[in-house]
């Protein structure tokens, strides 16, 4: 499924049901499939790492829907919290200790911009502090 462009039509839906500030199950199954797509499958890592999908998660954590009505979201939304509390799930399949491809993933999110992506979401006083916690604590 993955060789078959499954991510480039995963993120294209994540996109189209709102991204993780709007969006709904839809972006929350998007992101489940990604992970079960991504845990424990170097291929499918590395496939993800070398066609530039690090990229577009780091556009995702990114995004914080002020591009829909210029202005930021005003504070915790549940449905968005749960959007990113699974991508950190998906994010974690990339750095699981003993993981062959770990120290690969590590350098593509950190020149990716992932890693400053995921400091700001530590750091953002609009996410509630159990997912500020995880942040700090797991990734």
């Amino acid at each position: 499924m993955a060789f078959e462009n499954a991510f480039d039509k995963v993120f294209n839906l994540i996109q189209a049901d709102g991204s993780l500030a709007y969006g709904g199950v839809i972006v929350q199954d998007c992101l489940s499939l990604l992970a079960n797509l991504l845990h424990l499958n170097a291929a499918n890592q590395s496939l993800f790492r070398e066609t530039g999908l690090v990229a577009r998660l780091a556009r995702l954590l990114a995004d914080d829907g002020s591009s829909l009505n210029n202005e930021p979201l005003p504070g915790p939304n549940a449905t968005r919290e749960k959007n990113i509390w699974g991508l950190l799930a998906v994010l974690k399949m990339f750095l699981l200790h003993g993981n062959l491809g770990t120290s690969a993933n590590q350098a593509a999110f950190e020149k990716q911009g992932v890693l400053q992506q995921v400091l700001n979401i530590a750091f953002d006083t609009t996410i509630t502090p159990r997912i500020r916690a995880e942040v700090c604590l797991r990734v």
